[in-house]
Order: structure tokens, then C-alpha cells, then sequence
């Protein structure tokens, strides 16, 4: 369920946005090269 609190109801939408898009670009892309299957693979050896 979505609820508004005062704090994020007397926040415009865009800037809450663009604070939501800074973290993203703070992520970066993902690395093309990651193998998600040797990832997991690796994670579950005994």
C-alpha cells in the first residue's frame, strides 16, 4: 500500500524524482560482462 506522509506530500513529484534519478546515476549501468548463471553458481558451491 502507498501512503503520503506529510513530509512527502509537500515535496513536488519532480524533485522527488530527481533525488530518486542523482541515487540511480550514483549505481551506474550494469556491467555488460557480469554473469549472472557463474554468479549464482558460485554463490551455491558447497
Amino acid at each position: 500500500m502507498c501512503t503520503n506522509s506529510n513530509a512527502t506530500a509537500n515535496v513536488p513529484l519532480c524533485d522527488r524524482i530527481a533525488g530518486l534519478q542523482t541515487d540511480v546515476a550514483k549505481v551506474g549501468l550494469p556491467d555488460p560482462d557480469f554473469g549472472t548463471k557463474k554468479f549464482s553458481d558460485e554463490m551455491w558451491e558447497d
